[in-house]
């Protein structure tokens, strides 16, 4: 019989410095608005997560402040072979090679040679950054699950994140700061009585 590890909290502390290249000034373009106005109140799409339909917020998948770091043949392969949440990759293009020749030609697409950190010669692809305002680049999120700390796209660890994707409705599978300290504090005077 296997034994059984009973259920407790266990804290991830993460701390990054993201590297961000110049990069224009952030306004919400056209592009944007359409897109969100496509996914909201077109397809009335829900919470990724939990489907809820209060306070959405349209979600970069690629952050548009990285644009200059990314190579869209990346980008294009994984968007078409991994990050189609809402589907509509698959709906408008054959192919990750279909969906990166539409940015190349939409959003002036340029094949550039750069080198490799051995020196040798690689070929990638840029576009205006208004490439990652499209649906394609979009997910659908309330604010808690777009911006909230220990809940969210932007405020949990990757597999903190994915782990809500399938999470059961009646388990909460990570908390804020203030939400584990009202636990804790709930768990302590359940065992040991309020302390006064």
């Amino acid at each position: 019989m296997k034994k059984v590890v009973e259920e407790h909290f266990q804290k991830h502390t993460v701390t990054e410095y993201q590297h961000i290249p110049d990069h224009g000034e952030r306004k919400e373009t056209s592009e944007f608005r359409n897109s969100k106005h496509e996914l909201e109140s077109v397809e009335h799409l829900g919470c990724f997560i939990c489907g809820s339909m209060e306070q959405r917020e349209s979600h970069h998948i690629f952050e548009r402040c990285w644009n200059h770091a990314f190579d869209f043949q990346r980008v294009s392969y994984m968007l078409f072979n991994h990050y189609d949440y809402h589907g509509h990759c698959k709906r408008d293009f054959k192919s990750h090679e279909d969906l990166l020749r539409w940015f190349i030609e939409h959003f002036n697409g340029k094949y550039i040679e750069v080198l490799d950190e051995d020196g040798s010669p690689h070929t990638i692809v840029t576009c205006d950054d208004e490439a990652l305002d499209t649906i394609y680049n979009q997910m659908i999120l309330d604010k808690r699950h777009h911006r909230d700390e220990g809940h969210s796209a932007h405020g949990a660890s990757f597999a903190t994140f994915t782990g809500l994707t399938a999470a059961k409705p009646d388990f909460q599978i990570a908390y804020s700061p203030k939400e584990y300290e009202e636990i804790a504090k709930v768990h302590h005077d359940e065992k040991y009585g309020e302390v006064k």
